[in-house]
């Protein structure tokens, strides 16, 4: 990997901040995710255009999950049993959207939302029970930008509906463990 000015190192905290030593090479990192079970660590890697990255923990082990050169990879999410990742893709000659692939890398990444609009969308939590994607949305519009949280239905026949709009934003939605929330940033109050 090519060193460069926006390269940083992995740093494990404890609960008090106190520095219990760093993990895996320095990079550009962006959207770090730690699994499940906390055993790998997911990641963007690279900018102007990034791929995802897994890294096994325990072994010290990295594996690039995604290889399409000029292809931006963003936004890593773990499915609740850490089996897979959903991701968008930003930028690319295939369709943008947003895909899920085998955190082990097996097999090819599957579409699950095409996105054909200059509006980009990126993933953000994936509920405990599998069935749901929350999902954010930017609105561009003559009089502002906007960004509102969607949801993704994996199963059944419904398409994806809005589940959260403020004014002016409001993104990065997460499920609470138990599935009865969803927590999120929100620029409403200024």
């Amino acid at each position: 990997m090519k060193s460069g000015a926006n390269e940083k190192r992995l740093e494990w905290l404890d609960r008090t901040g106190k520095h219990q030593g760093a993990t895996g090479e320095a990079g550009d990192y962006w959207d770090v995710r730690l699994s499940p079970d906390g055993q790998k660590l997911a990641s963007s890697v690279g900018v102007p255009t990034g791929e995802i990255w897994v890294e096994d923990l325990a072994r010290a082990m990295r594996m690039r999950l995604t290889i399409e050169p000029g292809a931006d990879h963003t936004d890593p999410v773990w499915s609740p049993d850490g089996h897979r990742i959903a991701y968008a893709v930003q930028l690319d000659k295939i369709s943008k959207g947003i895909y899920q692939k085998y955190s082990n890398g097996a097999g090819s990444q599957e579409l699950l939302l095409s996105n054909d609009s200059d509006t980009p969308i990126w993933p953000t939590s994936w509920s405990r029970d599998g069935r749901f994607i929350l999902y954010s949305r930017e609105a561009r519009t003559e009089q502002q930008d906007s960004v509102e949280i969607r949801v993704l239905p994996l199963v059944g026949r419904h398409g994806p509906r809005r589940f959260i709009e403020a004014q002016p934003q409001a993104y990065d939605g997460q499920f609470s463990p138990n599935g009865r929330w969803v927590a999120y940033t929100s620029e409403e109050s200024g």
